[in-house]
């Protein structure tokens, strides 16, 4: 099966990031996106995911990862498909705080996972 893959981050730009491709929930490739146009896979595909992430190039990102929702081809038996990845670049950087704990004190804050450490400190 052949996915054709397009994402809206310029070309000139693509060379700056990583992309790990999951197959069938396991990890396929870890190739650049410039590098990724299309990919050839040989065994049936019931899902597929992508996590990007941020070279080394682009220092306040290269610790974040992205992940693609989870793509379910129609039919393992087709030839090809098309997967449009839309990239929100403002999402590096940016951490749900889902019910943990704020701590605010004189100018501070800590953030506490649900286990009570801390995982922020500023």
């Amino acid at each position: 099966m052949i996915f054709f893959i397009s994402i809206n981050i310029p070309e000139d730009k693509r060379n700056y990031y990583q992309c790990m491709v999951f197959v069938n929930d396991s990890l396929y490739v870890n190739k650049r996106f410039d590098s990724l146009p299309y990919l050839s896979i040989g065994s049936p595909v019931k899902i597929i995911f992508f996590k990007l992430s941020a070279d080394v190039s682009i220092p306040a990102r290269f610790l974040d990862t992205l992940t693609t929702d989870t793509f379910f081809p129609k039919s393992d038996m087709a030839n090809s498909s098309k997967i449009d990845i839309v990239f929100n670049d403002s999402l590096f950087n940016y951490q749900v705080f889902n019910n943990d704990i704020l701590k605010i004190t004189k100018g501070k804050f800590k953030i506490f996972r649900s286990k009570g450490r801390p995982m922020a400190n500023h």
